[in-house]
């Protein structure tokens, strides 16, 4: 009878009924998505094998000692440089790209670090069946990709390597993942035995779509619209808001231009810009959405 009991452990029994374990689901999210992470966790979990671990908050150990919005941002040991042979993971809650709304939407996130050149990094990781399997999300320099991986970390992997000397904006192309119903990504960090740096922080983490093919289409209640784009002299601006900042980046993620707006659409004019990739960013009160447009010559 005893043993009887002992298999029933994992169980409750409650006023005479049997309750089971309770597991909780998150829901998938479908594309847009945005986290600037001030309202904590929200479904991104950490997994720290060796050393130093993720950690939500703000970073004070120069230069990555700052966030790139509001005062929670994700870092490699919030208080002090990472440890030597790191293991750790940051992992998102789960995507799905099955509808045909969400096909080739991008990936896009800012980037603080400074760590040992070609041994500590970073990189971006996805998984399609519940982290069972992982695959390295593009290479160094990929053309799907801005501001994409420019080095390796130990022991051997693809990874933003190196300091960034500030905050800068990176992107990807997720037209792989077309039609998958459950993806997760994984920030994956790595340092060596020896000769450790700062540290590594992203926040401002969000999913676009793809332009749509009427305005319609592309306006939900967070996005713009930008056209022509490319463009060679001015820029059509429609937003989802009336009120906001308009700012606009450099691949190197300095600030270029800035405007409040005021109405639900503003003109742009980049004719006396350098050719070239820029990051469009409106801040709202309660949203932040980047889109990125070209300018030729």
């Amino acid at each position: 009878m005893r043993q009887f009991f002992k298999s029933l452990r994992p169980f409750i029994f409650l006023a005479g009924l049997l309750v089971l374990p309770v597991i909780i689901c998150f829901a998938q999210i479908t594309p847009p998505y945005f986290d600037d992470f001030e309202g904590g966790n929200a479904g991104w979990t950490v997994d720290s094998v060796s050393g130093s671990t993720w950690e939500l908050g703000t970073p004070v150990t120069a230069p990555t000692n700052s966030t790139h919005s509001g005062v929670n941002a994700w870092d490699v040991d919030l208080l002090n440089p990472y440890l030597p042979s790191t293991e750790c993971y940051l992992i998102s809650p789960v995507f799905d790209f099955s509808n045909a709304a969400s096909y080739n939407s991008t990936v896009s996130f800012w980037q603080n670090r400074d760590t040992e050149n070609g041994w500590d990094g970073a990189r971006l990781d996805y998984s399609t069946n519940g982290g069972s399997n992982w695959t390295v999300l593009g290479t160094i320099g990929d053309p799907k990709g801005v501001n994409w991986y420019n080095g390796l970390s130990f022991p051997g992997n693809v990874a933003w390597v190196d300091n960034s000397n500030g905050w800068i904006f990176s992107s990807y192309e997720l037209g792989v993942l077309n039609g998958s119903s459950t993806v997760t990504f994984r920030f994956s960090f790595s340092s060596d035995p020896d000769i450790m740096e700062i540290g590594f922080t992203m926040d401002d983490f969000a999913v676009t779509t793809a332009t749509g093919t009427g305005i319609d289409d592309q306006l939900n209640n967070n996005s713009i619209m930008v056209y022509p784009n490319p463009a060679s002299d001015k820029i059509q601006i429609i937003s989802a808001k009336a009120e906001g900042d308009l700012l606009v980046y450099d691949v190197y993620g300095k600030q270029v231009w800035s405007e409040k707006m005021n109405s639900r659409q503003t003109e742009l004019t980049v004719k006396y810009w350098k050719a070239g990739v820029y990051f469009l960013t409106l801040k709202t009160k309660d949203s932040l959405v980047t889109q990125r447009i070209v300018v030729i010559k």
